[in-house]
């Protein structure tokens, strides 16, 4: 038991020296969406209308995918289970602000701009390395 235990953890520290950018945006994207949250829709009131937090959420995935492309080295291989991932990712954090008393709403509508989120990046960023394979 003691064996399997040290290769979880040595096969974490390789992942973890691996994704370093990868890992630390997910850290922010956390304190982002856990972290208790002022009452700022009201200070912000007019960004409502415009799904302001919608875009804020998609952007933060937009952005965690792409980190996440620039240090894998499978790309193709593990992308799946990056969208994966990034899926469960979201749906937890949703969860765990339904459940968090620090005053954050759990919203379906987050979790599908989350998952949009990663969806365009993929598609950026399989678009850039297309275009890259078909011009060398």
């Amino acid at each position: 038991p003691s064996h399997d235990r040290l290769i979880i953890v040595l096969y974490m520290l390789k992942f973890l020296n691996q994704y370093k950018k990868t890992a630390g945006f997910l850290v922010l994207i956390f304190v982002l969406c856990l972290s208790p949250s002022p009452a700022v829709s009201k200070k912000l009131g007019w960004t409502i209308s415009f799904g302001f937090d919608k875009w804020v959420h998609a952007g933060l995935y937009f952005m965690l995918f792409l980190i996440w492309s620039t240090e894998s080295k499978q790309f193709h291989k593990s992308v799946v289970y990056f969208v994966v991932t990034a899926t469960i990712v979201g749906a937890g954090i949703e969860l765990l602000q339904r459940i968090v008393p620090f005053h954050r709403s759990a919203e379906l509508a987050d979790f599908f701009a989350d998952i949009s989120g990663v969806l365009f990046g993929y598609f950026v960023v399989a678009q850039r390395r297309l275009k890259k394979s078909t011009q060398a």
